[in-house]
């Protein structure tokens, strides 16, 4: 092992020696770089959590605090009251210690909330003054250190092109990493492929000017699909039915049942269409009909063609 290859001034000399081995492995064939694969890793720093200040982390720790000395002085009462001698006087003086310790606790989060205010990204590190907060990928757990992105070549596996940063997220490193390894193959075009994570309006357009062909799904932002409902993925555009009679009847629809109507269930909902689609078909004339009702057109439509 080489003494000291984790030492921030290492760091221009292993990317030289990663470019170099990447243009060797060019050279003697072993990497095409058709395409590659992007994406990132979140890695823990040696800053742990309570560590590192957010504005959410502040107002939730004091928040605690302030509950643990209510707690306390409610103690303290109940002594006064309850307890006599010396027994007395050194619970509540012990108590009393704590609710200053917990003081002075509460004052240093509030000069690090001012310190807050002046981070550039709203957060502090006190070990690892780089490293940040970031979700992972479990629900409800997180950590505080980087995230280690990487693009590999889907053919060799091998990793043509990597950064560390310590954004939380990968949705503004398409185009940077997707460039860098087009850059280290000494390629005119590529492909790449990432996740969803890495979807942006922005990035795709930038890889396509930049002669990169990306191939990401688009996340669903939306939360209705898990409340049963549907967005906007499930309605397509059809040319075939799109015409004035079908838009007149879908206006007709919203104005007079969807936007008339307040539905209670989803039952009541498709009665009450249903009711409506029985009115429009069977008791009204239309006069695109010849003042006939949809379903008396329908029927004299068939004797014609039965005729025919």
């Amino acid at each position: 092992m080489i003494r000291g290859i984790n030492f921030p001034e290492n760091g221009p000399a292993i990317r030289r020696t990663c470019a170099e081995f990447v243009e060797l492995c060019r050279r003697i064939g072993v990497l095409k770089g058709d395409c590659v694969a992007i994406g990132g890793s979140k890695f823990k720093a040696v800053n742990n959590r309570d560590k590192n200040f957010t504005k959410g982390k502040i107002a939730s720790r004091t928040a605690h605090l302030v509950a643990s000395i209510e707690r306390y002085l409610e103690e303290m009462v109940r002594i006064d009251r309850q307890e006599e001698g010396e027994a007395r006087a050194g619970k509540i003086a012990n108590l009393a210690q704590r609710c200053e310790r917990i003081r002075q606790e509460i004052e240093r989060l509030a000069d690090m909330g001012e310190a807050l205010r002046e981070s550039p990204d709203r957060q502090i590190s006190l070990t690892d003054p780089d490293a940040r907060s970031m979700a992972a990928s479990a629900k409800g757990s997180g950590l505080v250190g980087y995230n280690a992105q990487s693009a590999v070549d889907t053919e060799t596996h091998l990793i043509v092109a990597h950064d560390v940063i310590n954004a939380g997220h990968d949705r503004e490193q398409l185009s940077p990493m997707a460039k860098a390894a087009k850059a280290a193959l000494g390629r005119d075009e590529m492909s790449a492929v990432a996740d969803k994570g890495y979807f942006s309006g922005r990035e795709i357009p930038a890889c396509h000017e930049a002669g990169i062909t990306t191939t990401l799904p688009r996340p669903e932002t939306s939360g209705n699909r898990k409340k049963g409902m549907y967005v906007k993925a499930d309605f397509a555009y059809d040319a075939d039915a799109d015409n004035a009679y079908i838009e007149a009847f879908n206006s007709r629809l919203r104005q007079e049942c969807l936007n008339a109507s307040w539905f209670l269930s989803m039952d009541d909902a498709r009665k009450r269409i249903n009711e409506w689609r029985a009115d429009y078909n069977e008791a009204r004339p239309h006069s695109s009909l010849g003042k006939l009702t949809p379903s008396e057109f329908a029927a004299q439509l068939n004797e014609t063609r039965k005729v025919a």
